[in-house]
């Protein structure tokens, strides 16, 4: 979980500032799903790859970022563009679509680009990740990849007939049964019918696994199932499925009411930005945010943690939690969102707070504001979603 974190925290660092202001004005950007009637509107384009080499050819240390790449794409990681422009100098006047994992890294080479003279650049959308979670039949068969086990999105295992897969939770046996110090591994639950084989003990245990039915690995947010995958097609077994994003990407994208084979080991719920927005909307929740106070008014030394707050919401820095709630007075039924800038443990633990204070609607925003603000961007029709988030500095916008 805490390499997990890391990554999105190094992405954030590199990239936040002046987030998404440059869209559709420095340079254009385009959804996954108006990408293939695009790139046939402008022949003779450039695919342009800014992640590290690791990445485009899967081999990255980072194993959740070992997502593929698009075929014909040129790779020039971000951290050498700079010096290496003469290398597509040629496609100055010509289309440039420039791509990564989440879109954040392009955006900054595409404001690079654009600065720099060139004059038809467009950002994709989301980057791989996007289209990994989403499945886009339109990706115009470009998707190539050199792993040894196929990347299945949430969405896609919500709807998959479950009998047809070995599931193996490859987390620790505490955070499988939901007793882990941690709140934030309770509050992944599990799936009905996983075995749990903790990944230090795998390989050992590889014998046991069927080699008739496709194994489907899960694990808490992607980053150590694709290391089993790779451990049990080193022993010859062929038919892996990683869950994409892990449960944490499960919980963050697909429905309550549709996660029928997964079971809760909490008393509050996990939601999703548009689940979000239904309740907010129809419920009107108390929204308490659990972030340091100057991270709330935007005040951080770390400038990437400035990036608002929901509209309506309440701080309480989870370390002043046992002083301030008090304060409040809230009605035990009252629907309550706790949320953060992500998904840090702090959000869980107060949840479990609240809920062992009787409080009986209680919900955490899976992703928090990162995660609001990255969908409403980068994910077709959910630009409504831009609005639930206030008070963004102009240099993180």
């Amino acid at each position: 979980m805490k390499k997990a974190v890391l990554i999105l925290l190094v992405l954030l660092t590199q990239e936040i500032q002046a987030q998404y202001r440059y869209d559709n004005v420095a340079f254009q950007t385009v959804y996954w799903s108006a990408l293939c009637r695009s790139l046939q509107q402008h022949p003779g384009y450039l695919l342009l790859d800014v992640r590290s080499k690791g990445e485009f050819n899967d081999t990255s240390s980072f194993k959740s970022l070992n997502i593929g790449h698009l075929n014909c794409a040129v790779n020039i990681d971000i951290n050498e563009i700079g010096t290496r422009l003469q290398e597509i100098a040629g496609y100055r006047n010509k289309p440039v679509y420039v791509y990564c994992s989440h879109s954040q890294r392009s955006r900054r080479v595409s404001k690079m680009l654009a600065d720099s003279g060139f004059t038809q650049v467009y950002n994709i959308n989301g980057g791989l990740s996007n289209l990994r979670l989403y499945n886009f039949k339109e990706d115009c068969h470009l998707l190539s990849t050199n792993l040894a086990y196929r990347i299945l999105s949430p969405l896609e295992w919500a709807k998959a007939k479950t009998a047809d897969y070995f599931i193996l939770d490859v987390r620790t046996d505490s955070a499988f049964q939901g007793i882990a110090i941690p709140e934030r591994r309770n509050a992944y639950g599990k799936f009905s019918g996983a075995v749990n084989i903790p990944l230090a003990l795998l390989e050992q245990a590889a014998a046991t696994l069927p080699t008739d039915k496709t194994i489907l690995l899960v694990d808490e947010t992607g980053n150590e199932s694709p290391v089993a995958a790779n451990v049990l097609a080193q022993k010859g077994f062929r038919n892996l499925v990683v869950l994409f994003t892990g449960l944490d990407g499960y919980l963050a994208e697909v429905p309550e009411k549709d996660r029928n084979n997964w079971t809760s080991h909490v008393a509050y719920h996990a939601i999703s930005a548009p689940e979000f927005d239904r309740l907010a909307k129809q419920d009107r929740p108390v929204l308490l945010d659990v972030r340091k106070a100057e991270e709330f008014s935007n005040n951080s030394k770390e400038s990437f943690r400035n990036i608002g707050n929901l509209k309506g919401a309440v701080s309480i820095p989870f370390a002043d939690w046992d002083k301030q709630f008090a304060s409040l007075s809230l009605d035990k039924d009252k629907p309550i969102v706790v949320y953060a800038m992500s998904s840090q443990n702090e959000v869980f633990e107060a949840a479990k707070k609240l809920t062992g204070q009787g409080f009986t609607n209680v919900s955490v925003l899976m992703g928090g504001l990162f995660n609001m603000r990255w969908r409403a961007a980068n994910v077709d029709g959910y630009e409504y979603l831009k609005g639930w988030v206030v008070n963004v500095p102009p240099g993180n916008q």
